[in-house]
């Protein structure tokens, strides 16, 4: 009853300005009928039939949401349906190569896809080309509007065209347009000054990490060396956590590899004892403190040496450090 009662509501909305609202309800009752109803050939048939009916009018629409996933469908379960859809596909994806190459581009894929369930592999790679050819269009109008997009576009159309084993020659001539797209990038990119106040990160550097120097702090606050975790702090922490959350506490954990072998338990939070309360500060320290410090601190170490030797230049100066970059 479910499988027929499918069927019919997708008949009721297919063709209709509500046509997605079908797409689950066509999906779940093909699943159905493959379970449950595969000597039912009239059934099948109908599934396939409104699905097939349909796709004309999505093209129509320019309803790509729905039909590739209708194509999706035809891929999965069908080779009858693949043929029938893959022309359409194929004049759906022509008729927008000059006006919109991007969407182009996504109607050649789908197209590409099918002729290869089909096994077709001579029109599998014409469609592969024409992807490629539409991409290539795509960038060439984003270079006048958007020619910060055309690098991207163009690089997607030289990767296809390599996977359909284009010409060479037609290869390193797009090789050498997208080094005249990228060069004409930089022309739009812009430098913005701002000023940081660095006068509380230098007085939280002195008062939480111990080194010989200043310098010898920066590194390691960068290098995530030093005694960042403070454990009246991370007692008061987990203390008032447990006081606040009490469920968050009560029960234990057990860890155990992928072959079900239990590795380690923790037990619940008791903050009368010592040694649970001692667990309980580590694993807050770990997860919180250096968690922290490992994320935010890797960034100031690998991009930005600058930033550490300006603010070591300013701390020798005058403790007014105000950094000023671009």
């Amino acid at each position: 009853m479910a499988v027929t009662s499918y069927v019919d509501y997708v008949e009721s909305v297919f063709g209709t300005d509500r046509a997605i609202d079908g797409l689950g309800e066509l999906r779940r009752g093909l699943a159905l009928s493959r379970a449950y109803g595969k000597r039912d050939e009239a059934l099948q048939a109908r599934y396939w039939s409104v699905l097939l009916a349909e796709v004309p009018h999505a093209i129509e629409n320019n309803w790509p949401g729905l039909i590739f996933r209708l194509c999706d469908e035809a891929l999965e379960r069908s080779r009858d349906a693949c043929e029938a859809i893959a022309p359409q596909i194929e004049a759906k994806a022509r008729a927008l190569d000059e006006s919109s190459p991007q969407q182009a581009a996504e109607w050649h894929g789908m197209a590409h896809r099918m002729r290869w369930r089909l096994g077709q592999r001579a029109e599998a790679t014409r469609s592969l080309l024409a992807q490629s050819a539409a991409m290539v269009r795509a960038a060439e109008h984003s270079a006048i509007h958007q020619p910060l997009l055309a690098p991207m576009q163009l690089l997607e159309g030289i990767r296809l065209a390599r996977r359909a084993k284009a010409d060479p020659q037609r290869v390193q001539e797009l090789r050498e347009r997208l080094s005249q797209y990228e060069r004409a990038t930089l022309d739009h990119y812009q430098t913005h000054s701002h000023e940081i106040d660095v006068n509380d990160w230098v007085e939280w550097i002195h008062k939480r990490i111990q080194a010989p120097s200043f310098f010898d702090s920066l590194l390691r606050m960068a290098f995530g060396i030093g005694a960042i975790a403070d454990l009246d702090e991370v007692k008061a922490r987990v203390v008032k956590s447990a006081s606040e959350f009490p469920l968050s506490h009560l029960f234990g954990s057990t860890h155990a590899t992928a072959d079900g072998t239990i590795v380690a338990r923790r037990p619940p939070l008791d903050p009368s004892d010592a040694d649970s309360l001692r667990d309980q500060m580590v694993r807050s320290a770990v997860e919180t403190d250096f968690d922290l410090r490992a994320r935010h601190g890797c960034p100031i170490h690998s991009s930005s040496s600058f930033f550490l030797s300006a603010l070591f230049r300013q701390h020798q100066g005058d403790r007014g450090c105000v950094i000023r970059g671009s």
